[in-house]
């Protein structure tokens, strides 16, 4: 379980105003869906086991806060808290999901060693990273200053080579930041 104290500093909260009681969200039982009322008067979902976070607000279904952790120690993050036609979320704050659930799941005993940028449509990081792109013509630079690229490397996942970018077909982008120590992962298949 988390501390309250940690998740407190962790994650905002002033209820009736903004953000997520996450402190009674993780301190219950594993494997578990739950609906919260948020900071902001919002009910959410939310769905938790050891290797997953899930929020959504059923009624704004655009936005979401998910992590997720598989066994060889790779976190993914599928994170919408703003979009083009509703503006913010007032309970989602990206920066702090990430934070959070890198020490949750750490706490529940999985080792993180990679995290996994996956960057399409409307996102932040996507517009980053081809905007560095153009300029650069180095796919490494483009994805170290992107909102996730700078947010993983401050959380010390700082190692990422050409071979961790890899550019699909559709112009989407994914990227592996690793610890220094880790080696490079090469599969995110292993739940």
């Amino acid at each position: 379980m988390c501390s309250e104290s940690k998740i407190n500093t962790l994650y905002p909260y002033k209820p009736k105003e903004f953000g997520i009681p996450f402190e009674k969200i993780l301190n219950g039982p594993r494997e578990r869906e739950v609906k919260i009322h948020s900071g902001g008067g919002n009910l959410l979902s939310c769905y938790i086991t050891d290797r997953s976070l899930e929020i959504t607000d059923p009624l704004l279904k655009e936005f979401g806060l998910t992590a997720v952790v598989n066994k060889s120690g790779l976190a993914s993050f599928t994170i919408t808290t703003e979009t083009p036609s509703q503006g913010k979320h007032i309970d989602m704050f990206a920066s702090h999901f990430v934070k959070l659930a890198l020490t949750y799941f750490e706490q529940q005993g999985n080792k993180i060693h990679c995290c996994k940028g996956n960057w399409k449509g409307d996102s932040i990081s996507l517009k980053q990273f081809w905007s560095k792109k153009r300029k650069t013509k180095n796919n490494i630079i483009a994805a170290q200053n992107t909102w996730s690229g700078k947010l993983f490397r401050k959380l010390g996942f700082t190692q990422i080579s050409e071979d961790d970018v890899i550019i699909q077909p559709n112009k989407e982008v994914i990227a592996y930041f690793r610890k220094p120590s880790e080696k490079q992962i090469k599969t995110d298949t292993t739940t």
